[in-house]
């Protein structure tokens, strides 16, 4: 949901915005983005659909393909993977991110382009707060981008948690009502939903996403 094309929810006038539905806006016009990302999923549960099916089907030599995971690896099962195992132990979240999407994405020569899981907008004292679930799998993914590294092997990572908690630090509490999704719900006043965007938060994080794929890689520039 992070990354997923939404529709609007009508009935609590709900728009949720994800960052792949704002990418295809700033990078130039010979770039396509094809967001193929799905609410709910985890790295493992994606693997389970026609999808992730398509996806793999499709990719070709020369493509980025971008892989964020985590919010929902943390929920118990059928969706949850292991932040804590390596990337040789089935079921951890390594394992399924290597299995399922790099090394597939890698032998069809495309390149993958890992981007940790962002922060939610949630402030304690003024800041961000700290170790958020999702931060173990931000974590693991920069393990084992770290492996990658040490064989010699090429990919990308872009680090949105890190980079989401320091753009949204610098507006301190504030950013909360700016970034995150607010939404009604039949109460007396409206509230906000920390974990998802509004279409300020989608764009900050698409320009976030943007902005690492020009230094990373030439094409984009």
């Amino acid at each position: 949901s992070i990354a997923s094309d939404h529709d609007i929810d009508e009935a609590n006038e709900v728009q949720i915005t994800g960052w792949g539905n704002v990418l295809q806006q700033l990078v130039p016009d010979d770039v396509t983005v094809i967001n193929k990302a799905r609410s709910g999923r985890s790295s493992k549960s994606y693997t389970t659909e026609q999808v992730y099916r398509e996806v793999m089907k499709n990719i070709k030599e020369g493509d980025y393909v971008i892989i964020q995971f985590g919010h929902n690896d943390e929920k118990e099962a059928p969706r949850y993977t292991d932040p804590a195992g390596d990337s040789a132990t089935e079921g951890s979240y390594k394992w399924y991110l290597k299995n399922y999407y790099i090394d597939p994405a890698l032998k069809k020569g495309a390149i993958p382009v890992l981007c940790t899981s962002v922060v939610c907008c949630e402030f304690v004292d003024g800041i961000v707060k700290e170790d958020q679930p999702q931060s173990l799998f931000a974590g693991a993914m920069r393990e084992l981008y770290n492996e990658y590294k040490e064989q010699g092997i090429e990919i990308g990572l872009i680090d949105t948690y890190e980079l989401t908690q320091s753009q949204l630090n610098m507006h301190s509490s504030e950013a909360s009502s700016y970034y995150a999704l607010k939404y009604d719900r039949g109460r007396a006043s409206t509230s906000l939903d920390h974990v998802h965007f509004s279409e300020k938060g989608a764009d900050m994080t698409a320009q976030i996403i943007a902005e690492n794929l020009f230094v990373m890689y030439p094409d984009f520039n």
